[in-house]
């Protein structure tokens, strides 16, 4: 899934360094809800890749730990107005989407290193996604692709179709506040 999903990581790498999104609170908020809104709003894959890959589906520790980023910098007006974001009107992803859902949502840990670096450089007030989210990581990452390569009917089309919606996904919602902070 790493070659056919780099184009849209790299996209979404480059959104959220043109972002500067630990250059002020204001932005660094925005951003956490843009994740925030993210992982809602794939959740219902997340859980079915975690069933599929047989570990422990942590999206609510990271919905939660997002929350609390959030409400900390409540003060900090957001840069864009935030639409109802859910996932009910999603269909249930086949095994394949949710596989690659799951991919990147997990892979974003690694990320979150580096992020996390960044965030306390810039002293952002709160960091608690990131560093759950690296945390995660380093424990489940080789596991999560060791489990993947191991999987038999997984249509790598699907999966890769799902994974880059994800990624789209985000790159979105980080073009909208691009778009408000240009203004």
């Amino acid at each position: 899934l790493s070659a056919q999903t780099r184009e849209l990581h790299c996209q979404t790498e480059r959104t959220v360094d043109a972002l500067d999104v630990f250059s002020g609170p204001q932005i660094y908020r925005s951003w956490l809800v843009a994740l925030y809104d993210m992982q809602t709003f794939f959740s219902d894959g997340a859980a079915a890749g975690c069933e599929i890959l047989g570990i422990e589906d942590v999206t609510s520790d990271l919905l939660d730990a997002l929350d609390r980023d959030v409400t900390a910098m409540a003060g900090t007006e957001l840069l864009e107005e935030r639409p109802a974001v859910g996932h009910a009107d999603q269909p249930q992803p086949t095994r394949s989407e949710a596989i690659g859902i799951i991919y990147v949502l997990e892979g974003s840990g690694l990320g979150a290193s580096v992020l996390y670096n960044r965030a306390v450089e810039a002293s952002m007030p709160t960091t608690e996604f990131l560093d759950l989210s690296r945390t995660l990581a380093k424990k489940r990452w080789r596991r999560v692709v060791g489990r993947i390569n191991e999987l038999t009917e997984v249509s790598i089309e699907e999966a890769t179709a799902a994974a880059n919606s994800v990624f789209s996904f985000l790159d979105s919602g980080l073009q909208t506040i691009s778009n408000r902070k240009e203004r």
